[in-house]
C-alpha cells in the first residue's frame, strides 16, 4: 500500500522541475539531471505539464527498496514503484550493484510514463511504460501468447512476469505505432474506449491480437524465440 511506503529520514538533494530526496550521500547530480531532461521529454510527448511537480525518492540499493517501499525481508524483483495521483515516484539508487546503471536509468523514465499515462488496463499501462522507456527486450516468440486473455495480469515467477512485461511492450508498441500512427491523442482515446477492439475496427481483442501476432512474426522472420532481457516491475 502506499501510505505503507517508508520515507522516514530521507533528505532532500535537488529542487528543480523535480524535488529529489536520497536515503543515502552518493553524488546524484546526473540523475537529476536525467529525470528533468526525460520529464521534459514526457511533456513535449502529451502536449502538456502535470498538475504538480513530481517528487521522487531514491533508496541507496535494491535491498532498501524492497524492504521500505515494498514491505519485503528479502530482495525482490521489484526496483520501483509510482504513484499517479500523488506524482511521486520510488526508485533505486543506479549505483545499486544488482543491475546495469543503464537499466537504472530507464527506471524513471518507466515510472514517469504512469504519471502521464495510468490507464486502468494492467497490459496496456505496464506495456507502454516499458516501450517509452526503451526496456523492450528481444523479440518474444509470438506463439506464447494464446489469446487476448494471456495479457491479463496474475501471479506469475519473475521470469514469467519479466516476459510478460517484454509481450506487453510489444503489443504496446504495435498498437501505439502501427495501429494509432504513434499518435498521444489518438492512444489515449483507445486507452479509454470501452471497446478497445472497435476503436481500432477489428473484429474482436483477440482478433487484434492475431494482428499482433502476424506482426510479431514479421520482425523476427527466424522464428527464433529470443531470450528475455530483465525489465521493470512497477507497483502501479
Amino acid at each position: 500500500p502506499l501510505d505503507a511506503v517508508d520515507v522516514e529520514g530521507m533528505a532532500v538533494i535537488h529542487r528543480g522541475t523535480v524535488t529529489v530526496f536520497a536515503e543515502d550521500s552518493r553524488d546524484y547530480a546526473d540523475f537529476c539531471r536525467h529525470i528533468e531532461t526525460s520529464l521534459a521529454g514526457m511533456e513535449r510527448m502529451f502536449g502538456s505539464a502535470l498538475d504538480r511537480k513530481p517528487t521522487i525518492y531514491v533508496y541507496r540499493d535494491l535491498r532498501s527498496t524492497s524492504k521500505r517501499v515494498f514491505g519485503s525481508d528479502t530482495e525482490t524483483i521489484q526496483t520501483a514503484m509510482a504513484d499517479p495521483v500523488n506524482k511521486i515516484l520510488y526508485v533505486t539508487s543506479p549505483f545499486d550493484e544488482g543491475r546495469t546503471p543503464e537499466y537504472y536509468r530507464s527506471v524513471p523514465v518507466h515510472e514517469l510514463a504512469h504519471l502521464f499515462f495510468s490507464p486502468k488496463d494492467g497490459w496496456l499501462r505496464e506495456g507502454f511504460a516499458v516501450y517509452q522507456a526503451g526496456q523492450l527486450g528481444a523479440i518474444p516468440d509470438p506463439d506464447a501468447i494464446r489469446g487476448y486473455a494471456d495479457f491479463d495480469q496474475k501471479r506469475r515467477s519473475d521470469r514469467e512476469f519479466l516476459e510478460h512485461y517484454n509481450r506487453c511492450g510489444w503489443f504496446a508498441k504495435f498498437l501505439f505505432e502501427r495501429k494509432l500512427q504513434s499518435s498521444i491523442p489518438r492512444f489515449i482515446r483507445f486507452s479509454k474506449s470501452s471497446d478497445k477492439a472497435a476503436f481500432l475496427g477489428s473484429a474482436g481483442m483477440d482478433s487484434l491480437v492475431a494482428e499482433w501476432k502476424t506482426w510479431m512474426r514479421g520482425q523476427n522472420p527466424a522464428g527464433n524465440p529470443a531470450a528475455i532481457v530483465p525489465g521493470p516491475r512497477s507497483g502501479q
